[in-house]
């Protein structure tokens, strides 16, 4: 008598083999998911960035202070920005009271990577 179809030992590989193939798929695509998000993500972390150090250069010496860590306006609001304020290196100038100049960074930051950091120097001699 000849037996048709497979035995239980056949389908418990197939289901294994089958499993780890679908597992390593899924692994995968969620890698190439992350590498695909992330350079949108620093891009507009790059803009907010840039358009927080603007907005902050742009304030008068006296009103250019630390402020954050505070979530973006929407659409951003999954985006935190955080403005450090600190003297410039003495290798720079000799101003540890900052009344002359200020290093100013603008950090951006989002949950699915690390920060983006922005920094500049703010002069308070031709005001």
């Amino acid at each position: 008598m000849k037996s048709r179809g497979f035995t239980l030992i056949e389908t418990i590989a197939a289901v294994v083999v089958l499993a780890i193939a679908v597992g390593t798929l899924l692994h995968v695509m969620g890698y190439a998911i992350q590498f695909t998000i992330r350079p949108d993500v620093m891009s507009t972390a790059t803009h907010l960035a840039e358009g927080e150090l603007e907005r902050v250069t742009n304030l008068r010496y006296s009103q250019i202070a630390n402020q954050g860590p505070t979530a973006s306006p929407a659409p951003f609001s999954n985006y935190t920005y955080e403005i450090r304020v600190s003297a410039v290196p003495v290798a720079l100038a000799n101003d540890p009271a900052m009344a002359q100049y200020k290093q100013v960074e603008v950090i951006i930051a989002h949950p699915s990577m690390g920060g983006i950091t922005l920094t500049t120097v703010v002069t308070n001699k031709y005001t």
